[in-house]
């Protein structure tokens, strides 16, 4: 009887093990989109600062008052973004507010309140909810900076306060006749790509190819309507980015797994290596490609395992012509078919491969790699 019933009381406590232990489940790619991303993009592409698109300024151009753009127009270089350049207030008026997903105006009249308050106190505290974890060091070294550089960037703070207005005066008129225009769009649109992703092994994909490990849970893209003729994945956080919503398919699809690349071997390039190869060659000019290589091979790299994962060029491996992609790709099979299989040796010595002397293999041959590669494309 007692052997009976501790039998029993063994067999429930493994039944109830077995009922409480999750599935862990891998990290994938999720397409969403949000109206954080899609306000800033809505006032950038009204603006006309760095975002275009016809067909959206038609539609919405007076949801926004002239006075208003012509504030954003006059502070267009405070604000603007692209080829890894920011303007002064780009982080808090476009990357922030997106992250943080702002998407009312007590919350924009909360944020630029903390602004005040941080500026006020040169304590970068009152934000920390509003930035991502592995940004909050580099913001940080904007309040340490010399009295003398402090002074002269509060000397547009005035500017900065106008343009906060503007962000706050218009948020309802977008929730109210903008955005629920726009929501069945990009819904149906990550919908689609998402079905587009299959399996959805990316992540899995990179890690195996590259030997290297993915801490930061699941990586989200965000879809924004307006700005068709703009900048697209526009890295938000360490696993989050964001893209015009209605681009090629194909390209699209591509784009996600470069990307994710792109962010798994952040941490093990960026912080030293690519800073030490670019200091080892300043930026130089050229009419074709970049003139950047540390930058020209990061992303080389990551073409160059988007292709080897899929098994086929893919299409950023054509999209990327000012980056020398038929040299790069070489240098890295080359590399590869060596031995040399680690992501950070690879890109280093890929740059010292491709910055030969003058008279060195690849700095002869660039526009005829260049016709080649439109070519083909």
């Amino acid at each position: 009887m007692i052997k009976n019933l501790l039998s029993l009381i063994a067999i429930v406590a493994i039944t109830l093990s077995c009922k409480t232990e999750k599935k862990i489940e891998e990290p994938r790619i999720i397409i969403d989109y949000s109206i954080g991303i899609n306000y800033v993009t809505h006032l950038y592409t009204l603006a006309g600062i760095g975002f275009h698109d016809k067909e959206y300024c038609e539609q919405f151009a007076n949801t926004v008052k002239k006075r208003d753009l012509d504030i954003l127009r006059k502070n267009a270089e405070h604000m603007k973004f692209g080829q890894g350049a920011n303007g002064q207030f780009t982080s808090l008026l476009f990357f922030i507010p997106a992250y943080a997903n702002l998407k009312t105006k007590s919350e924009y009249k909360q944020y630029f309140m903390n602004i005040e308050l941080a500026v006020k106190n040169r304590n970068l505290a009152p934000l920390y909810r509003y930035i991502p974890m592995n940004q909050k060091k580099m913001y940080k070294q904007r309040f340490t900076m010399t009295d003398k550089d402090w002074r002269k960037e509060m000397a547009a703070l005035r500017q900065f306060e106008e343009i906060a207005h503007v962000y706050i005066d218009n948020i309802d008129g977008y929730l109210e006749n903008v955005y629920p225009k726009i929501e069945s769009e990009l819904e149906d649109r990550s919908e689609h790509l998402t079905k587009l992703m299959g399996t959805n092994t990316v992540m899995a994909d990179w890690q195996h190819a590259t030997k290297l490990k993915w801490n930061y849970g699941n990586y989200k893209y965000l879809l924004f309507r307006a700005g068709k003729d703009g900048p697209s994945f526009n890295n938000l956080s360490e696993n989050m980015n964001s893209l015009y919503y209605n681009m090629d398919d194909t390209y699209t699809i591509d784009m996600f797994s470069h990307e994710f690349g792109i962010f798994l071997m952040f941490d093990s390039i960026i912080p030293k290596a690519y800073k030490e190869m670019e200091k080892k060659y300043p930026a130089y000019n050229n009419d074709i490609t970049l003139g950047r290589v540390n930058r020209m091979a990061f992303e080389m790299l990551a073409v160059y395992y988007n292709c080897k994962i899929q098994r086929k060029k893919t299409t950023d491996y054509y999209n990327f012509t000012h980056s020398d992609p038929v040299a790069f790709f070489e240098i890295y099979e080359t590399l590869y078919k060596s031995g040399i299989t680690v992501p950070k040796d690879m890109y280093v010595k890929a740059v010292d491969e491709y910055m030969k002397p003058k008279n060195g293999y690849w700095n002869n041959g660039v526009k005829e790699r260049y016709k080649q590669l439109t070519k083909n494309a």
